[in-house]
């Protein structure tokens, strides 16, 4: 690790934004339960979701965190395969002009997971050496 701190940084990020996202799906937050019922996974694909968020969250707080970060990874790219494929990808809201251009909670969900995703990534390359069969081959 070169940068202590920035790894540091990028854990706690991630580890704080998946965590919250675990208790938006465990709580039944209305965005959530509307994407599972779109993908078809209500209410078990939630839970399952919220059970990986929660162990990747805390694993990031904790000495596991390349373990953590990589499971993330995994999290995250799952969700941008489900917006891809089925959520869509909206970054204005319907109701708003081209003047008050916001992100839908649809966007926010998007850019909050690709930050995820790259600070996840960063975690698990820095901290590569700690990852159990791959540490000593990279």
């Amino acid at each position: 690790m070169k940068r202590p701190w920035l790894t540091f940084m990028a854990q706690g990020i991630a580890g704080l934004i998946v965590l919250c996202a675990a208790v938006l799906k465990f709580q039944g937050a209305s965005m959530s339960v509307e994407a599972f019922a779109a993908l078809g996974m209500e209410p078990t694909g939630r839970y399952i979701v919220g059970c990986l968020e929660l162990l990747a969250g805390l694993m990031l707080w904790s000495p596991f965190a390349a373990l953590g970060a990589v499971l993330t990874t995994g999290v995250m790219c799952g969700a941008v395969i489900a917006h891809a494929t089925r959520l869509g990808i909206s970054m204005v809201s319907d109701s708003t002009s081209v003047a008050q251009t916001s992100l839908s909670p649809n966007g926010l969900a998007l850019a909050s997971l690709t930050l995820v995703l790259v600070c996840a990534i960063y975690v698990a390359i820095s901290r590569r050496k700690e990852l159990p069969f791959i540490g000593d081959t990279l």
